[in-house]
């Protein structure tokens, strides 16, 4: 098993905040770092996510299940905002992909 990647604490403090929906800008996205890893806000708690290299994250401990994955890809924009691009493959096909910006002007 090859070691787990870990980013630096300064780049998860740039990824965290609040990421509005490109589509709906009611939906909203928010990210906080707890013990130096990312986490997403959820109705219980929070997910956390691992660092897989490539600025690209996935559940911590996901299982590995052929055709399932969830990742998100951050990249930062010539505007200095953040886009995230959240892609979920649901094993039968599926293919679902969410982009949202985290303005930081």
């Amino acid at each position: 098993m090859s070691p787990k990647l870990a980013a630096e604490p300064a780049i998860i403090d740039k990824l965290t905040g609040v990421y509005t929906d490109e589509k709906d800008n009611m939906k909203k996205m928010k990210f906080f770092k707890k013990d130096n890893l990312l986490w997403r806000k959820n109705e219980v708690f929070g997910e956390n996510f691992e660092y897989i290299g490539n600025n690209s994250f996935q559940p911590a401990n996901a299982p590995q299940e052929q055709g399932i994955s969830w990742t998100l890809l951050f990249e930062i924009m010539p505007s200095n905002a953040i886009k995230v691009t959240e892609t979920f493959m649901d094993g039968k096909g599926g293919k679902y992909i969410n982009v949202a910006i985290k303005n930081n002007g």
